[in-house]
């Protein structure tokens, strides 16, 4: 499973909804993601999943990686971001680098510090350290992507969220954020072309119809908006955004008493049905 299919990739806004679209609200890119697994595609295959400071739980138990300085340091890195001590985890990657200044992903874990402590300008260098160490590796772009996304730097995030699609063509989470970056550039109907693309790569993506359905808006086209988000919430029923947006595309098609699919709570009565 890519470490990329844990993550809850941020939606397309987190504003509301008026005659021209969405009122964009930046917020911070890993606010819905669980800490711990943000770092998944950095560490060794069998290294720390828990809290635990016993240092025999932070080696390699398989033999998959060779165990040194270098994967001590890495490993200890690892556990302290996860838990969110972000300046012994800065730290720790820093000695990594220097006892091999060739790890890449202590390079790309040390980005990742930086960006999930708000520090996207930090982040930068060694994310572009990372991927000149290793060139192919699409999650690297992703992060970039996300970096660029933090700093305002719009056609540049896009760019490498493409670059994250070429290296990895079946990856739809690179055409998700890359059709939310071209929504934002007011590029719609590219960013309806890649939101299709990456439903039709996961067709349960849930965030991926939500976004294509913001965009069916923006262009006018409700009755596709309606299906796109009705969509979004067959598959994550308790998604609020979702609910909100498709009651107010119903109310624009004068659906006033059209029923909503159902929340997920056993026993209790939809309140989204019509009376």
């Amino acid at each position: 499973v890519h470490p990329l299919r844990r993550w809850q990739i941020n939606p397309l806004f987190n504003g509301c909804h008026s005659d021209s679209g969405y009122t964009h609200q930046p917020r911070g890119l890993y606010s819905q993601m669980v800490l711990g697994e943000s770092f998944e595609g950095l560490g060794p295959k069998s290294g720390p999943k828990s809290g635990a400071d016993d240092e025999r739980a932070l080696t390699v138990a398989d033999g998959a990686l060779p165990i040194g300085k270098s994967l001590d340091h890495v490993n200890f890195a690892l556990l302290h971001a996860r838990e969110g001590r972000f300046e012994e985890a800065i730290t720790a990657f820093r000695r990594t680098i220097q006892i091999d200044p060739d790890m890449t992903r202590a390079w790309s874990g040390l980005g990742q510090v930086f960006l999930e402590s708000g520090r996207p300008d930090s982040a930068l260098p060694y994310f572009e350290r990372a991927i000149a160490l290793e060139g192919d590796d699409p999650l690297s772009y992703m992060r970039l992507g996300w970096t660029f996304r933090e700093l305002g730097r719009l056609r540049e995030s896009r760019r490498a969220f493409g670059e994250a699609a070429r290296r990895e063509p079946n990856l739809p989470e690179a055409y998700l954020n890359q059709g939310q970056m071209a929504f934002r550039m007011d590029d719609i109907e590219e960013s309806v072309a890649l939101f299709l693309k990456s439903i039709e790569l996961r067709p349960d993506y849930g965030v991926a119809h939500l976004s294509l359905g913001v965009a069916r808006v923006r262009l006018g086209q409700l009755e596709a908006a309606a299906a796109a988000y009705t969509r979004a919430l067959e598959l994550e029923p308790n998604n609020a955004q979702a609910r909100l947006f498709l009651r107010d595309v119903n109310a624009k098609l004068g659906r006033t008493n059209k029923a909503l699919p159902p929340r997920e709570h056993s026993g209790e009565r939809n309140r989204d049905a019509a009376d």
